[in-house]
């Protein structure tokens, strides 16, 4: 199978969850593919770490902010900040996720709920804010959501 090369020059991503793992992963191939990242993290010192590290490297902008998305007045905030940093917002990665190693049975109602603010919630806020934005500045958008494999297949830890 033959590599895609597709170049995201002069367009700005949010990755979600970016400050390390797989969201810095998917941050660090977007900068290199020539797009300008936010890195949106509950971890900032971690995401301007993270930032910084893909500035450095790939030379196209970048900027850390420390966002719960569980919280929709904190990701509008975030989207704006980047919306005005970089002149819009083309790309969205809902990459933020939380699981717990626990059975469902040992799982506190605190830990459920939020597994379900970050993993749920979190993706709606984020693509509301994103969408809003992208209609405001009268240009096409992407939004990717990320899932585990759980997402397709079930699990024995429930």
């Amino acid at each position: 199978m033959q590599a895609v090369n597709i170049r995201f020059d002069g367009l700005t991503a949010i990755v979600t969850g970016s400050a390390g793992g797989i969201g810095k992963a998917i941050a660090r191939e977007l900068a290199a593919s020539g797009a300008n990242v936010v890195i949106v993290d509950v971890l900032l010192d971690a995401a301007k770490a993270t930032a910084a590290e893909i500035a450095q490297e790939f030379g196209v902008g970048a900027l850390a902010v420390k966002c719960d998305i569980t919280k929709q007045a904190q990701v509008d905030k975030m989207v704006a900040r980047a919306a005005q940093k970089f002149g819009g917002v083309h790309v969205l990665v809902n990459n933020a996720g939380l699981s717990y190693p626990a059975h469902l049975v040992d799982m506190t109602d605190a830990q459920w709920n939020k597994m379900l603010a970050v993993n749920l919630t979190g993706t709606k806020n984020c693509g509301k804010a994103f969408i809003a934005q992208v209609l405001k500045q009268k240009t096409g958008g992407a939004v990717i959501n990320i899932s585990s494999k759980s997402g397709v297949h079930g699990s024995a830890d429930l």
